[in-house]
């Protein structure tokens, strides 16, 4: 079974590698892999709240 903490490792290397591809900066790659991290350890936040901090401040393009 994957652990959590190797689950999140492979979730930032690809997030890294689309980010990369798609012109994303590396800043924005990063709050994107936090925001996904804080939602993997809160179940209440569902994708109404992922995307409400995605868009929240910042031009991500999502």
């Amino acid at each position: 079974m994957i652990s959590q903490e190797m689950f999140f490792d492979l979730f930032g290397v690809h997030v890294r590698q689309l980010a990369g591809v798609n012109g994303v900066t590396d800043d924005d790659a990063e709050r994107i892999i936090q925001i996904f991290a804080e939602a993997m350890k809160n179940p209440y936040m569902d994708e109404r709240h992922i995307y409400q901090r995605l868009i929240e401040n910042r031009d991500v393009v999502v």
